[in-house]
């Protein structure tokens, strides 16, 4: 029932990557992720398969967004010299549905 109304359309977007250690022979060191966004998507979600490795998503709600609720969910944070993100680890096989237009972002 959670999920009645939620719009989803035919897109697909791929990512790869590969995080490699510093004292590898291209010399590239690890990749980082792209800094705290939002996504300018119009669907309520997008899935996010993590294949092999682990990635750390760190999130906070947008409060200037448009909630389906009367407002953004609000998080505690741990201490009050950090702004409050939730963060999440992924391993391989692991899923996340995120709504990134709702969600500030960042791996």
């Amino acid at each position: 029932k959670a999920l009645r109304g939620v719009k989803h359309t035919p897109c697909l977007w791929f990512f790869f990557g590969k995080n490699t250690n510093r004292s590898d022979k291209s010399g590239l060191g690890s990749m980082q992720g792209k800094g705290e966004h939002v996504d300018d998507v119009r669907n309520d979600g997008t899935w996010h398969l993590q294949t092999s490795g682990t990635k750390i998503w760190h999130i906070r709600p947008n409060v200037s967004a448009t909630w389906p609720s009367a407002s953004a969910p609000t998080i505690v944070p741990a201490d009050q010299t950090n702004p409050a993100k939730l963060s999440v680890k992924m391993s391989a096989g692991d899923i996340i549905v995120l709504n990134t237009r709702l969600w500030f972002h960042t791996t």
